[in-house]
């Protein structure tokens, strides 16, 4: 079993800060009612106070760009288990077309911003716009 760490911290009434060892997330909402933003999505959950009743749903962020799913590394043979841009061990770009001599010291490639970027100013002006609301 593997070490756990959670911390929440109260910003303002209705607005928490969650700490986790993965990261960061933002909850907004009253309670009973609630709205999660965290880096991979938002979760969005109702229930009745007290009862233990709850209904939860997820929506996971839009990635703009499809990586395609190669299982095993033409150049080296490294299984992967999920899909990458380029190899996690001989770094050779597999989004490339397979040549008769591939070349792993020539995979500079630039890479797309990610989306997990934005989420960070999206839970800034949630938080901004929040504080001013209960502030006022």
């Amino acid at each position: 079993m593997g070490f756990r760490f959670r911390k929440t911290l109260k910003i303002a009434p209705g607005i928490r800060l969650n700490l986790g060892k993965k990261g960061i997330s933002t909850s907004i909402g009253p309670r009973g009612t609630k709205i999660t933003l965290g880096k991979g999505g938002v979760r969005t959950t109702v229930g009745l106070p007290g009862s233990g009743l709850s209904y939860t749903s997820y929506h996971r962020y839009n990635d703009s760009v499809s990586i395609p799913y190669t299982p095993v590394c033409p150049y080296c043979g490294h299984h992967m288990r999920k899909a990458w841009t380029n190899c996690p061990k001989c770094n050779y770009n597999l989004l490339s077309a397979p040549s008769d001599n591939p070349n792993p010291a020539d995979t500079g490639t630039l890479e797309e911003p990610s989306s997990a970027a934005g989420c960070g100013c999206i839970l800034i002006i949630v938080l901004v716009i929040a504080l001013a609301i209960y502030i006022v």
